[in-house]
């Protein structure tokens, strides 16, 4: 199921592409059609919240284990009906068993994750219902399938073997029957059937008055009848009897069970409550995986976003080249010129997308470290905005775009245009785009502005917000880097190309002739910015070297940190047993030393003692009468 996502400005920005793949990760249709009304939250610290709870989300990912929620379509259809107070049936039954069964699953996965600073699996663990209880109470009634257990009560058992019983009497008598030599003149075929829920015999047409029993039915032709022999229907009866005595039974505990469930309503609406926002938290969790995705933090004056990336890219799995794109208060709109093909409007929707991502509370593709305001507003001007309906044609659309823009103030808006005033008249089209860049400027908003007009890049004064940057070409190869190079225009490289694809040198130089002073003076000052390309691409690869040296020591010395504090815990449990053996055999001496002193002493008072008492018995006498 994919929910309809309207066509809005923001569809130029790729933004209903990136809700149409949060949506493929969400495992309800419930949850698909919340995501595709995703929209900007209040503020700051709800987005924050935000990403706190998609970083808990991915720790249950992290287990291997992403729960489903298939049963919240179901939910709808069995749970106005326990309202209601009805009794429910065995495939809506069933249906609660699912809903119980997702809920035990999400209830398991948030249990398994231990970490004390998971609020979420914490929430989930505190407030999801307790699903065993009526998973129980199902179970004891319903097989997995949806069908009534014969042992779900003591009477349906008995009724059960006793219809068992007599269909086995029943089956015996009429195999007798049929078995019988002098019934065969009689039977159509050799075979036992129903008719009404009855057993029946097949008699021949004609026949059946040599059989006395009850008719209940015949074949098309005529030729066969269905007879209900004498002596079978006592037997017949009592089992329609017991089948009704079932059917009373089983509606009986359906109705018991209903009535259970229906004093569980408000647990299952908290529950499903919970349940689809897990399903659509874990949606954008499983997208911030595939993108790289990761939390920001929010600042009233600054962008700076490290490495991002289109999300829709890294998606894809292409490769991607990362920017890192810094404006402040005092450079605070962006102005990205360059050839075609060089990667501008990917980058201004890299931006975009992140700062729309981020409001919405979505993790975005940039590296740690990324800071952008909390933006109220992200007006948009990509693409073909012409309207046939109120007469505008693409060029009017587009002022009518830079017009709202205008109005925007403050450092908590965000306006991204494509190709400003770039479909009509250079001359007139670069004094338009200067004078709105200038009321962006003095309206103090945050702006990328991309644009191929020359006069635009140059004439800005140091203390004005503007912010040059272009996208690094390759002259010699003649293809994009998509580098980013801040502080520095771009060039639309046009007679550089014509160079290069070979057009006959006179002319690209006539063409050179026909430019004016100010544009010949900048193609002459091109090479000087070449080189001074080219040294940010030399100083670029070697701070690449020293960030990997870095990293690769930083890594050498963490290894060591390891391994001396393994060693420093080997060292300590052996001291420690050192000790406790070095104190053992200090306590085994000192007892010893003890006794020996305790032997010692006896020896030294029974030296002291009278002679008389050290006599042994029995020698008494004979001291006495020495004495």
């Amino acid at each position: 199921m994919s929910a309809n996502i309207k066509t809005t400005p923001l569809a130029s920005l790729d933004w209903a592409e990136v809700l149409k793949q949060i949506q493929n990760f969400a495992t309800s249709g419930s949850g698909k059609i919340e995501i595709s009304g995703l929209a900007p939250l209040k503020g700051s610290a709800e987005a924050e919240q935000s990403f706190r709870r998609i970083v808990d989300a991915s720790e249950i990912l992290g287990t291997g284990t992403r729960p489903y929620f298939e049963s919240l379509d179901l939910y709808e259809s069995w749970h106005s009906r326990i309202k209601r107070k009805a009794v429910l049936k065995n495939l809506e039954i069933k249906d609660v068993r699912l809903f119980c069964l997702e809920t035990l699953a999400l209830k398991e996965a948030a249990e398994s994750i231990e970490s004390s600073h998971n609020e979420f699996c914490q929430e989930l663990s505190s407030l999801l219902m307790k699903a065993e209880e009526p998973l129980s109470a199902i179970d004891q009634i319903l097989t997995p399938g949806g069908e009534i257990r014969m042992d779900a009560s003591e009477t349906l058992y008995r009724l059960f073997k006793e219809k068992e019983s007599l269909s086995k009497q029943v089956e015996t008598t009429l195999d007798r029957l049929v078995k019988d030599h002098q019934m065969s003149s009689l039977l159509q075929d050799k075979y036992v059937t129903t008719r009404d829920g009855r057993w029946v015999l097949p008699i021949r047409g004609g026949m059946q008055h040599y059989m006395p029993g009850v008719i209940h039915g015949s074949s098309q032709t005529k030729q066969t009848v269905f007879m209900e022999p004498d002596s079978v229907i006592p037997l017949n009866n009592r089992l329609r009897q017991i089948e009704t005595e079932i059917e009373d039974e089983i509606e009986r505990l359906l109705a018991q069970l209903s009535e259970y469930l229906w004093n569980l309503t408000p647990a299952f609406e908290n529950t499903q409550a919970l349940l689809l926002s897990t399903d659509i938290l874990l949606a954008k969790a499983q997208w911030s995986e595939r993108i790289e995705g990761r939390p920001i933090q929010f600042s009233e004056s600054e962008i700076l976003l490290a490495e991002v990336k289109h999300p829709l890219l890294v998606l894809a799995g292409k490769p991607v080249v990362a920017n890192t794109v810094r404006m402040t208060e005092d450079k605070r709109i962006l102005l990205l010129s360059g050839p075609n093909a060089g990667g501008k409007t990917v980058l201004l929707k890299s931006i975009g997308l992140a700062a729309q991502m981020a409001r919405c509370g979505l993790l975005i593709s940039a590296g740690e470290g990324s800071t952008l305001p909390f933006f109220n507003e992200i007006h948009i001007g990509i693409g073909d905005s012409q309207s046939v309906g109120e007469e505008l044609s693409t060029f009017a659309a587009h002022l009518k775009v830079l017009d709202q823009a205008s109005k925007l103030t403050s450092t908590n808006n965000l306006i991204l245009v494509d190709e400003i005033c770039g479909s009509t008249d250079p001359e007139e089209g670069s004094a338009l785009a200067r004078s709105f860049i200038e009321t962006f400027s003095q309206n103090k908003i945050f702006g990328v502005i991309t644009s191929h007009l020359g006069p635009l890049k140059a004439g800005w004064k140091a203390e004005d917000p503007i912010l040059n940057g272009s996208l690094e070409y390759d002259l010699e190869s003649g293809r994009p880097t998509y580098q980013f190079l801040s502080g520095i225009p771009g060039d639309s490289l046009a007679i550089q190309t014509a160079k290069r694809v070979g057009v006959k040198e006179s002319i690209w130089t006539r063409a050179i002739e026909l430019l004016s002073p100010a544009s010949r003076a900048r193609l002459a000052g091109l090479e000087e910015i070449d080189q001074i390309k080219n040294d940010i691409q030399t100083l670029r690869e070697h701070l690449k070297k020293d960030s990997q040296r870095a990293k690769n020591e930083k890594e050498k010395y963490d290894s060591l940190i390891q391994s001396f504090e393994k060693e420093k815990e080997s060292l300590l449990i052996k001291a420690q047993k050192t000790a406790e053996k070095k104190i053992e055999d200090m306590i085994a001496s000192a007892k010893a030393e003890e006794t020996f002193k305790r032997h010692r002493s006896l020896q030294e008072i029974k030296t002291q003692l009278p002679e008389i008492i050290k006599s042994r018995p029995g020698t008494g006498n004979s001291a006495l009468n020495s004495a």
